[in-house]
């Protein structure tokens, strides 16, 4: 994201208008795209721990003799997350 006029020389640790209402104003879009795309990573990623341990348990009955399927996975609820 290229906002005019933020940083001035390399050495800056912040942008200038960080401290400014215009600071949201210069990068409505940007921030409103990436809460939709943080939105919808959620989503996959409930979605996949939903759905892995499902994936997981039928497979493991399935082994090789030669490869062993012995990994541990722990799993977290993600409602425990938002606390």
């Amino acid at each position: 994201m290229d906002v005019p006029d933020a940083f001035y020389g390399p050495y800056q640790s912040c942008p200038l208008d960080i401290v400014t209402q215009d600071f949201y104003r210069n990068r409505t879009v940007a921030i409103n795209e990436r809460l939709a795309w943080i939105n919808n990573t959620t989503k996959q990623v409930h979605t996949i721990f939903i759905i892995f341990p499902i994936i997981y348990s039928a497979a493991l009955a399935k082994s090789t003799t030669c490869i062993s399927t012995g990994f541990v996975f722990y799993f977290i609820s993600c409602d425990s997350l938002r606390h």
